[in-house]
């Protein structure tokens, strides 16, 4: 039977690698996983109607399901979908009576009704098997599942099928890893059949070639509402050192905020410091997260890697739909209720503004940085830098409204003298900007510049 819940809950993640002996990655697009969902599915699926929405209100369906629409209220009903890139809407449904419709259009759905104004649901359409091919370290990963019973395959060409079977609980983050043989080059020839077919594989693969580990559980990539995530205040790898020098130096500081020249530290923390010249890899071990709140970003301001994947969880009793038209980074989340987020992976550098496309007032902004020299200010503007190789940097602190504060320094092995940094924030808090579609928002108090 589909499975059905009455709240949203945190969705679930599935990752790992694919290796060869020797934890050698096996070369690139040889290695696929599939996922498949094995709930059973059934024909149709009743939902009830009621005065105030959809009961219950979010309902959880994979491609290609029916759903029945039994009105068992007072009102007469004609539901639509309020977000104009999914194709529904029912027929006049008065109390009493039914009608049914089959979704398949993946995504977040919001359902309203053109009769009643208050009326809101949603429902969410999901594949019901996905494919992932592996990058160049062999990792996978599957992103924004429900839970429920799963079961994944790990295939090297040339080498056969490895199928593992898991229960995904909700808020669970699952890690996998296949290890297969080392692949020959005559054994490259052919893949197996059902490949060429991944909507629909025969999930009854061959038996795994070492017996089945159970899945480890890793942490979760979402935190709960009421804790945001916060990042590292200092990059924990340790840079290639291309000076030469054994010993690398360190720098710290202190962050001054002035607001009309009056020193105010509540702004310490929306701070973002980095050093520009400064190389090493960065580190995507670290969760990110942005909640909306009160019908405000929180945090403000964020500061992350290349690469990293940031999660918009909604804590308001409210619909949001996060946004932003920052290229090559733009990303749209849709509408979504309380208890519900998106993820979205920021895979190049630069500023990234972020809106509700619904509320003018909010706003947000995501550093995105190439190197792993970037910090944000604490709650008393300190920060510092380790790892730096000798050399010549400049250090920088940016504000969304002060713009970017520079100057040169010169970093020389152990500890090097302390830096203070004046900010003076002479933008407003909120600047003029249109919503996603490119047109003004509707203007009244409470979203006044």
């Amino acid at each position: 039977m589909l499975i059905i819940f009455s709240t949203y809950f945190w969705l679930g993640e599935v990752s790992g690698r694919i290796l060869l002996p020797g934890d050698v990655t096996p070369p690139a697009g040889q290695a696929r996983v599939i996922l498949e969902y094995r709930a059973t599915q059934v024909p149709e699926l009743m939902v009830s109607l009621r005065e105030g929405g959809l009961q219950p209100e979010v309902v959880f369906v994979p491609k290609g399901a029916t759903l029945v629409f039994r009105n068992d209220g007072r009102l007469v009903h004609n539901l639509i979908s309020t977000d104009p890139q999914f194709d529904f809407q029912s027929g006049r449904i008065d109390p009493g009576q039914m009608e049914r419709h089959r979704f398949d259009q993946v995504g977040v759905i919001p359902i309203g009704s053109r009769i009643n104004p208050q009326f809101q649901g949603h429902i969410v359409v999901y594949e019901k098997v996905q494919t992932a091919d592996c990058d160049a370290d062999g990792r996978f990963h599957f992103r924004d599942l429900p839970p429920g019973p799963y079961k994944i395959l790990g295939w090297l060409l040339g080498t056969g099928v490895q199928p593992k079977s898991f229960e995904l609980q909700a808020d669970q983050h699952l890690e996998f890893t296949f290890r297969f043989q080392a692949v020959g080059e005559a054994a490259m020839a052919q893949s197996p059949t059902w490949l060429d077919n991944p909507v629909a594989p025969n999930m009854e693969a061959p038996p795994p070639t070492e017996p089945e580990p159970a899945p480890t559980e890793v942490a979760q990539t979402q935190p709960p509402p009421e804790q945001p995530m916060t990042q590292v205040r200092e990059p924990e790898k340790k840079p290639e050192n291309k000076t030469g020098a054994a010993p690398q130096g360190q720098i710290s500081g202190q962050i001054r905020v002035f607001e009309s020249d009056r020193l105010d530290r509540s702004f310490n923390s929306e701070v973002v410091v980095f050093i520009e010249g400064a190389q090493g890899p960065v580190d995507l071990s670290q969760k990110y997260s942005v909640q909306t709140k009160n019908k405000t970003f929180a945090p403000r301001v964020l500061a992350v890697p290349q690469g990293a994947t940031v999660w918009f969880p909604n804590s308001d009793p409210i619909i949001h739909n996060v946004f932003s038209v920052s290229k090559p980074n733009a990303f749209d989340c849709g509408r979504y209720p309380k208890g519900a987020g998106v993820s979205h992976t920021f895979a190049y550098p630069g500023l990234v503004r972020v809106f509700c496309n619904v509320h003018h007032e909010m706003n947000a902004y995501i550093y995105v940085f190439e190197h792993p020299y970037f910090t944000m200010a604490d709650g008393d503007g300190r920060f510092r830098f380790a790892n730096l190789a000798p050399g010549s940097y400049q250090i920088k602190a940016w504000h969304p409204q002060s713009g970017i504060i520079s100057f040169p320094i010169t970093i020389q092995q152990g500890d090097n003298e302390p830096v203070d940094i004046r900010v003076n924030l002479s933008e407003p808090r909120i600047r003029p900007h249109l919503d996603k579609t490119g047109k003004p928002y509707p203007r009244n108090k409470a979203t006044s510049y």
